[in-house]
């Protein structure tokens, strides 16, 4: 039934996104404003961005997703924009960088994240994020809530990451060593 459901999900999901795939100019956006940050990190050194605040749920939720998909760019960006000190100027960064809203930055930017792992993940290491599916039932039913969850999670991750579409792999991994090179301690 969880594969089942997974399965729909990640269809789902496929579809939503089968419509508007990755382009040049959102890449180019999303490293000019990358390159902003790290202009931020050194007018504002002190600044921590605590994304999680010390919750494993949270911390299982934005790395995974609800559907499996990475949130990590939407919660960073979300935090940063909120943030009393250095908001504005990641506001102001944002729409320089050419994009509508924080918003919309952080859903291209949670997109090409999930577009790095789907390039840089190794066929093994999918098959370990899927380790759930080959536990014998008896096990899975005895496993630690906590740890289940983060199982299925780590599987429907693995099947977004098998969703990327080819047009969006192809259109990042010309930009894959700048969008890799983007540092930034603004995360924690």
């Amino acid at each position: 039934m969880v594969r089942f459901f997974a399965s729909i999900v990640v269809f789902a999901w496929g579809l939503a996104h089968a419509a508007e795939p990755l382009t040049a100019r959102d890449i180019e956006r999303f490293i000019a404003v990358g390159q902003s940050l790290e202009a931020l990190e050194e007018t504002y050194p002190d600044i921590d961005i605590d994304m999680f605040g010390g919750d494993p749920q949270k911390i299982l939720e934005t790395i995974f997703g609800e559907n499996g998909e990475p949130h990590i760019m939407s919660v960073l960006s979300s935090e940063l924009a909120s943030n009393p000190t250095v908001g504005r100027d990641f506001r102001k960064a944002v729409k320089d960088g050419g994009f509508d809203d924080v918003e919309e930055f952080g859903s291209i930017g949670d997109r090409i994240t999930l577009t790095v792992f789907a390039l840089n993940i190794s066929q093994a290491d999918l098959n370990d994020l899927r380790s759930i599916e080959n536990l014998p039932s008896e096990a899975v039913e005895n496993l630690p809530a906590g740890i289940l969850e983060a199982m299925k999670r780590a599987q429907l991750f693995a099947n977004a990451i098998d969703s990327v579409p080819q047009a969006d792999r192809d259109t990042l991994r010309p930009y894959q060593d700048q969008i890799e090179g983007l540092g930034g301690d603004f995360g924690g």
